[in-house]
Parts: structure tokens; sequence; C-alpha cells
């Protein structure tokens, strides 16, 4: 998604209800999974999206995608599909907001130049990781690939 969208297109948007419903429509359409969707959100946040527009594509992006929805309209009916998506926003917007207004409230800052990190795990550490994956993953390659070459 960083790829696609040029540097500063979401930041222009800037807080409040605008970023939100912005974050609304990328959301609601994206196939995302909650585990995939967290470092969207890091990445959201250090292109300068609000937190609380970031919390509206946290929240509605793992509930709702088109394969989705169109499971639910075959199924339940175009009422029912609208009153699921309405639901969903109204919650995420108001979360959004609710967000929004506690950090200014309590003068809450989040620092997105805190979410920059590259190295995780020391150098040995990594390695070693790798060393246990590709011992892991030989007989399951070979066991693979032998049959294979075996019958060409």
């Amino acid at each position: 998604m960083m790829t696609v969208i040029p540097d500063g297109w979401l930041a222009q948007w800037g807080q409040g209800l605008g970023a939100m419903l912005v974050m609304l429509l990328v959301g609601i359409p994206m196939y995302i999974c909650a585990v995939a969707s967290t470092p969207v959100a890091a990445g959201l946040l250090i292109a300068g999206v609000s937190p609380g527009a970031v919390l509206v594509f946290l929240l509605v992006g793992p509930a709702t995608n088109i394969a989705g929805i169109i499971l639910v309209k075959k199924e339940l009916g175009t009422r029912v599909t609208l009153i699921y998506l309405s639901g969903i926003s109204v919650v995420s917007l108001f979360m959004g907001l609710l967000l929004e207004r506690i950090l200014v409230n309590y003068d809450l800052q989040i620092d997105s130049n805190q979410l920059h990190q590259h190295n995780f795990v020391n150098e040995e550490v990594a390695l070693l990781a790798a060393l246990v994956l590709l011992v892991l993953s030989v007989p399951v390659v070979r066991n693979r690939l032998i049959p294979f070459f075996s019958n060409v």
C-alpha cells in the first residue's frame, strides 16, 4: 500500500473526520487480516496519518473485505449487509474520534520516529534462527524434489 500511494498523500488529510473517512474507504474493501493490519498501521503512522484515522483502519480493515461483503449480501441480503457495514463504520469512526479526543485532552504524543526499527534481534540470534530454519526445511524440500526429478 505504501509503495503505491505517493509520499505525503495520506498526511495531507491531517486529523479528524476527513482522515478517518479516507481510512474507512481504504479499509472496507481491503482484504487484510488483523495480523497483517498491524505493520500497515505502523506504516500509516510513519507516513503521517493521525492515530485516530489509523485506529479506524485497524478496526474496519479486518472486519470487512469485498469477499466478505459479497458473501453477507448473498446469504443475508442487501439490507443486512448495509446494516453490517454501517454499524462497523459508525463504531470505528466513533472510536477514532474518541482516541483523537483522548490524545488532545491528555496532551499525549505518538512519536512516529520511534516506530522505525531495523534490528529487532542481534545478528547472532538472526543467523542462528536462519540456520535452524534451513536445517528444518531441508527434509521437506528433499522429499518433494527427489520424486519430481526421478519422474523427469
